[in-house]
């Protein structure tokens, strides 16, 4: 009990308060929960069975699969080739022997499945969807916004699929047909994290962000690792020669998984059947409203002059350099300079894949963590984990570029330190997009992720012309350059970045923060009687019929309230109100309301409406913020 006898609510402020954000066109106050009691306590077993973790684990298993999709021809020509049996010579013509300039498709007795790929074709057919991916990433966010995250990955997942699908039979007769498929798996692949984004972040409460972004796409890297030790498996099928069977089960796989996908995966928590009321409050804890609204037209010229944006950019840009350098030629460097055998170098290469894994999930909870005890500012954490992982990685990079074939050990160990530090930014890259527009997550992970990309693809171009000789030297100087690039993306972030929902995201139809219990009270009539209390998006979604909020006859409006509305807006209860409320002007953003009633539309507030504390305030005569819209009951 408070001092005049009031109790504390979960907002802050006494039982019965009025409940506000911060003043009209004002910075918000950088959205760190720290209610005390915003919902009721969430054991760990219902937190991780929830509706909203279902969601991020089908979209574990999304990434994986078709991260294995994407990836995988370079094990099936890989398979092809070791598979292959040289035919008689007088069978010579029989085969189909593709080197990019003769084609011979005639099928004799020998299986037709008895096929290699050399030359220009087998670059080309390696390559194409890598040209492919950087045209989609925008467009698949875009319309994840505009209009459906789940059906567009229902798209890229189909895509996906049929063209794997068909790649294999395509290749015994006509590989340039195959390069085309490709071509539509890296479009389609493309679009994949931006819209993953965009469904995430109408899912993922402030609280849990972090954790559920990076569980998320530690499917990326989970199916990297399962890539190549699946497909070696397959491989060793005695029918076809075994590589087919590598598209062919992929995409059986990503084909079963659409299955849970269509059944369990909505849009957004209030399209959910099945979803507990609670789960909705927990996942709208203090959330702004705009994040479940369809996507409007992105403010293309503010996002480009956002300094936030660029922070994030340039820190994207810099962590896919150094992971195309330091992931995609790490085979190469542990052959050459620490002089691994291939055994050596597939289990040494395995080590720093697993390290980003754990580090990603570890620091994606402990970033949440230290947003939730209101300790640090989400802008805090964030920069924070960008610093540690761009600039505490460092000098185990700079120490690896020492090593030679004799301290081989050390060399792997300092390569997995190094990643297991630098993956600790993807608890910030990864999610922050969603802190600084929510609305506009898929369209900027788009953005962002065809920059990063197209700045990778200069990774292989510095790389080789580096390291011509191969030389411990040479990689010295590339791992130099990967260290200079992870300290300048750590120091822009650091005076750029921003975890604090920008100006130009925001919905100005919702100029608020809302509380866990915004809601607005309609009087039934002039007497003391009893209100109905709804969610206020009730009124800026269905509307409220008369001037005064009423029906002719004194009643309550007929909201119409659909299962998903009701869900959406908690639900209806009805509570006593005095007669001196007839009149007061209510804002639309809502109050809680509780027995201690009088105090909620108290005549004080006709004339004086909030004041700011900690994001929210009570109905004090003194108040002086006024409301953006408002009704009169």
């Amino acid at each position: 009990m408070g001092s005049n006898g009031h109790q504390t609510n979960c907002n802050g402020g006494r039982k019965g308060s009025v409940t506000f954000s911060s003043k009209p066109g004002g910075t918000p106050p950088d959205p760190t929960p720290e209610d005390p009691c915003p919902t009721t306590p969430e054991g760990c077993l219902e937190k991780y069975l929830s509706c909203r973790w279902v969601v991020v684990y089908l979209c574990v298993l999304v990434y994986i699969i078709q991260v294995m999709l994407q990836n995988c021809l370079a094990m099936v020509l890989v398979c092809m080739e070791s598979n292959y049996i040289e035919p008689p010579t007088s069978d010579n013509d029989n085969r189909i022997h593709w080197n990019g300039t003769n084609n011979s498709s005639a099928v004799g007795e020998t299986s037709m499945w008895n096929i290699r790929l050399v030359g220009d074709v087998r670059s080309q057919l390696l390559t194409a969807e890598f040209y492919a991916f950087p045209l989609t990433p925008l467009i698949g966010g875009y319309l994840s916004g505009k209009f459906s995250a789940k059906r567009v990955i229902i798209l890229i997942a189909l895509v996906m699929t049929a063209s794997s699908a068909l790649t294999p039979f395509v290749l015994t007769f006509n590989p340039y047909i195959a390069i085309g498929l490709r071509l539509l798996v890296g479009l389609s692949a493309g679009g994949l994290q931006s819209s993953m984004t965009e469904l995430l972040s109408k899912w993922a409460p402030l609280k849990e962000r972090a954790q559920i972004v990076s569980t998320a796409t530690a499917g990326i890297l989970v199916g990297f690792l399962l890539n190549t030790s699946t497909s070696g498996f397959i491989c060793t099928i005695p029918e076809h020669n075994g590589w087919p069977f590598i598209m062919y089960i992929f995409s059986g796989c990503n084909f079963l998984v659409l299955i849970p996908w269509i059944l369990l995966v909505y849009d957004t928590p209030f399209e959910h059947p099945r979803i507990e009321a609670s789960e909705i409050k927990r996942i709208r804890h203090r959330r702004r409203d705009s994040t479940v609204a369809k996507m409007p037209r992105p403010p293309w010229l503010h996002i480009l002059r956002s300094g936030p944006f660029w922070g994030l950019l340039t820190t994207h840009m810099g962590y896919n350099f150094i992971a195309t350098t330091t992931g995609t030629f790490l085979p190469i460097y542990l052959n050459d300079v620490l002089k691994l055998d291939v055994t050596q170098t597939g289990l040494a290469s395995s080590l720093p894949p697993l390290a980003r894994i754990i580090s990603s999930l570890g620091g994606g909870h402990l970033s949440d963590f230290l947003i939730s005890r209101g300790k640090l500012s989400t802008t805090a954490v964030r920069k924070i984990f960008v610093a540690t992982g761009n600039i505490v990685s460092v000098p185990f990079l700079i120490g690896l570029s020492y090593m030679d074939g004799s301290q081989a050990s050390y060399a792997v160990l300092l390569l997995v330190l190094f990643w297991f530090i630098q993956a600790l930014n993807t608890c910030s890259i990864r999610v922050n997009q969603i802190d600084i527009a929510p609305r506009f997550a898929g369209v900027l992970t788009g953005m962002s992720g065809t920059m990063a990309y197209v700045f990778a693809l200069m990774s292989p171009i510095v790389t080789f012309q580096l390291t011509k000789n191969r030389t411990k030297e040479e990689w010295q100087v590339m791992f130099f350059i990967c260290s200079g690039i992870s300290v300048f993306c750590a120091l822009v972030f650091l005076v750029l970045g921003s975890g604090t929902e920008q100006s130009w995201a925001k919905d100005p139809n919702f100029n608020i923060e809302m509380s866990v219990d915004d809601i607005l009270a309609v009087p039934l009539e002039n007497k003391s009687s009893e209100v109905v209390v709804a969610n206020s998006s009730t009124l800026s979604k269905h509307g409220l019929p008369g001037e005064d909020g009423l029906q002719s006859n004194g009643q309550p409006p007929e909201l119409g309230l659909s299962r998903r509305a009701e869900k959406e807006f908690d639900h209806v209860v009805k509570k006593e109100i005095p007669t001196s409320s007839k009149g007061v002007q209510v804002n639309i953003i809502g109050f809680s309301i509780t027995e201690d009633a009088e105090t909620v539309c108290s005549e004080d507030c006709q004339e004086s409406r909030g004041i700011i504390n900690n994001g929210f305030a009570a109905c004090e005569e003194d108040l002086t913020t006024s409301p953006t819209e408002s009704i009169k009951l």
